[in-house]
């Protein structure tokens, strides 16, 4: 079965109380960054919303029938929404196809749950159509749309959700909940916020060894080098992570240059390094980098076919054209 993540207690106690007592709402908004969970969680509460365990029960019992379907992965009151393959895009079909599922009955007798994932992929006809369900909905549905930018959602479908939030965690659950599943030798901490407290994506991480991606980035920042060729190198990468890691590492310095913030252990060498790459600029230029790596970023894994080498390329040459002449040449 699927784990009920530590740091989501509170969120879970919340809306178990709220289908005791009959009151949880019929469409809940899961935000927060992918490494805090959100879908996961949208997961764990599914199985538990179906499962026909008693009521007062926490989580899904793993066993009765409907847990055999959901984990054989085909509850016939489970609907899964999200784009199509090799599209970002969420479109109006599938929107189509979740309104003639929930005009059919439940074939457990209980409630019918969709989970629209991720909810800032639908386009505007695809929006539209949602919004009518979210208008009218049939009294055994439940909707839940898992989002990392919820803020790219009409304002129309965000205020007929309750919005559940999943900030990032930095706390003794995600350190004690890492610790277990980590070998020895690393410093959680640091990784937390190397991950800008986002524990599952420390696992994968490790799992996928990005450590050492996130390390070739930052020598990558130090080098002079052509614009065009680093930009097809980063292509090469995993672009998210490559964004991603360079929103947290302007994030850092920016830390760093204002509040002289101290590190240990793994991160104790690019503290360094980025203090480094911070002398010679004042914070306003360091924060400028990080909006442009920020706004390239939405850009890069938004909805839209942008050239990822054309953002990657003005990422590039900004940094460059701003670092020149610091010390005489790019650091």
């Amino acid at each position: 079965m699927l784990e009920l993540l530590p740091w989501h207690q509170k969120q879970w106690d919340q809306l178990l109380k709220a289908r005791n007592h009959s009151r949880l709402h019929h469409a809940l908004l899961l935000d927060g960054p992918e490494g805090t969970g959100p879908g996961q969680f949208a997961d764990c509460l599914a199985y538990r919303m179906l499962c026909e365990s008693q009521i007062g029960v926490d989580v899904a019992c793993g066993e009765c029938r409907s847990c055999v379907l959901l984990s054989a992965g085909n509850h016939p009151d489970l609907l899964r929404v999200g784009p199509e393959e090799e599209s970002r895009q969420i479109k109006v079909d599938a929107a189509r196809d979740l309104i003639d599922y929930f005009q059919l009955s439940s074939h457990c007798g209980g409630l019918k749950v969709a989970i629209v994932s991720p909810a800032e992929g639908m386009n505007w006809n695809a929006a539209n159509t949602l919004l009518k369900v979210l208008e009218e909905p049939p009294g055994d549905a439940l909707i839940l749309l898992v989002s990392q930018q919820p803020a790219r959602l009409p304002t129309t479908i965000r205020s007929r959700c309750q919005r559940i939030s999943f900030p990032p965690v930095y706390d003794l659950t995600a350190l004690d909940w890492l610790s277990k599943r980590l070998k020895e030798g690393h410093e959680l901490g640091d990784l937390l916020m190397m991950t800008r407290g986002e524990p599952l994506r420390v696992v994968a991480m490790l799992e996928n060894d990005t450590l050492t991606l996130r390390y070739e980035i930052l020598r990558d920042l130090k080098k002079k080098s052509d614009p065009i060729r680093l930009a097809e190198k980063w292509q090469s990468l995993d672009i998210q992570e490559v964004f991603s890691c360079l929103v947290m590492y302007f994030s850092r310095m920016s830390r760093l240059k204002s509040c002289r913030v101290s590190s240990t252990g793994d991160e104790k060498g690019i503290a360094a390094e980025l203090q480094e790459l911070a002398k010679g600029l004042d914070l306003s230029q360091i924060l400028s980098c990080y909006d442009l790596a920020s706004r390239n970023y939405s850009l890069a894994t938004g909805t839209f076919n942008l050239s990822k080498q054309g953002l990657l390329e003005d990422f590039i040459i900004y940094w460059q054209n701003l670092t020149v002449g610091t010390r005489g040449q790019v650091m």
